[in-house]
């Protein structure tokens, strides 16, 4: 069964609102299946005859994403921001630093996948991803 949003959602998934403030659950929605969408698109993901191993590298690579722009995004605002119309919110570098910690998590799983032998096939070098993102 293909993976959707909501397999990336609680209670499936990790993903809360809170990850991304001030964005509409239908627009969170959309941004999670523009994360799928690339991760199916993802040249290292080959077809498996076992359709959850597919999915299990869809996801994770979709993971990874969603958790890269959440970082990406703590990082370009301020820590405090308060709008009148939209109250405060703020991020502590701890929250920033998991956000980071848990995108890596994510390409881990994926590269696992790919090659379950090899263990972290990361190993502390960098995996080039791009990035589209939209605030």
């Amino acid at each position: 069964m293909p993976v959707a949003a909501a397999d990336l959602k609680k209670p499936k998934g990790p993903i809360t609102p809170e990850i991304f403030p001030n964005v509409a659950s239908n627009v969170l929605d959309a941004n999670l299946e523009v994360y799928i969408d690339r991760a199916e698109s993802e040249p290292r993901i080959v077809n498996d005859p076992d359709q959850s191993k597919t999915d299990a590298r869809v996801r994770a690579f979709a993971l990874h994403l969603a958790f890269n722009d959440a970082y990406i995004e703590m990082n370009a605002k301020p820590l405090q921001l308060t709008r009148a119309e939209k109250g405060s919110h703020g991020y502590s570098t701890e929250q920033i630093r998991n956000m980071r910690q848990l995108s890596e998590q994510y390409l881990d799983e994926f590269l696992g996948l790919l090659t379950p032998s090899a263990g972290s096939a990361r190993k502390g070098g960098t995996v080039a991803v791009r990035n589209h993102y939209t605030f």
